[in-house]
């Protein structure tokens, strides 16, 4: 379907929450720690699909325990998110699973150690599974992407890269975060939605250099359309730059989605952003549209 409309020229956006999926898979084979892990409690699930038997006995063990009975999940590799639903369901009923495997040799055992690794695994997924429900929401918009995954980036910096259990697996997602989502701030379609949406303005934009291009785009198309010309786009190489970091005093950043997107939206609010220049456009477009400049 997609080289179909490459072929007919359509102008189309690479789904994101297919990029993100792509991105958990580079990063949990990254690490053999993190592979093992997971391994067994995909496993436990298929164990456990497979069974009627052992989802009796399981059931039967939640209810001694006076636990709501809640049945394992299986990964499904066409299900986005899957692996975190597995993963956090197993680490849910993990008392009643280590009685079952105490009298029960047909599932793999999970040491102290992977125990920990797979609570640190279902944290590190945790904000994938809420840029993937938000991407994958009806009334979603392209303005969404750049908040998204800006936000997605500044909680993955809080991870700990050089963590023993999951530190490789961490830096991998990092990477692949960067090498798939970068473009973003060059295209003049992404820059050009976020920038008026009232919502996001400037707040997200990492490049410095980012609202004077798409002040720039904005008033072309306008002086094209009072000259009676067609509109056209550009997008001019520019300098990357990192997102500006403010002085957060030592305390912890929240690693909710939405908590951290609000926190960075107020941030920004309180930042002075430069002004633009007016790119050669007309005079009176300059006057016709000042809140471009107050934006």
């Amino acid at each position: 379907m997609k080289k179909g409309v490459t072929l007919s020229n359509i102008e189309h956006i690479d789904c994101a929450s297919h990029k993100i999926q792509n991105i958990l898979k580079e990063g949990l084979k990254a690490q053999e720690t993190v592979v093992i892990a997971i391994t067994k409690c995909k496993k436990m699930a298929t164990h456990f699909h497979n069974s009627n038997t052992a989802q009796d006995e399981l059931k039967a063990i939640q209810k001694r325990l006076n636990q709501t009975p809640l049945k394992i999940l299986q990964e499904c590799t066409t299900r986005w998110n899957s692996t975190f639903y597995t993963l956090e369901r197993i680490l849910q009923v993990k008392e009643s699973l280590c009685l079952y495997a105490s009298t029960n040799n047909k599932i793999p055992q999970l040491t102290s150690e992977e125990w920990m690794l797979i609570d640190k695994v279902i944290t590190l997924l945790r904000p994938f599974e809420e840029v993937t429900k938000e991407l994958s929401a009806a009334d979603v918009s392209v303005p969404s992407l750049i908040p998204l995954i800006a936000t997605l980036e500044r909680i993955l910096n809080d991870f700990d890269s050089t963590d023993e259990l999951i530190g490789d697996t961490t830096a991998v997602l990092k990477q692949e975060l960067f090498n798939k989502f970068s473009f973003l701030e060059n295209e003049v379609l992404f820059i050009t939605t976020t920038f008026i949406d009232p919502r996001y303005k400037v707040k997200f934009f990492k490049n410095t250099l980012t609202k004077e291009r798409v002040i720039c785009y904005i008033l072309e198309l306008l002086e094209d359309s009072q000259a009676g010309a067609s509109s056209s786009s550009r997008s001019p190489n520019s300098k990357r730059a990192r997102l500006d970091k403010t002085d957060d005093s030592g305390e912890k950043k929240p690693l909710s989605l939405k908590d951290t997107m609000t926190s960075l939206m107020d941030t920004s609010d309180s930042r002075a952003v430069a002004r633009g220049g007016h790119c050669g456009a007309m005079p009176y477009l300059e006057t016709t549209m000042p809140y471009l400049k107050n934006i």
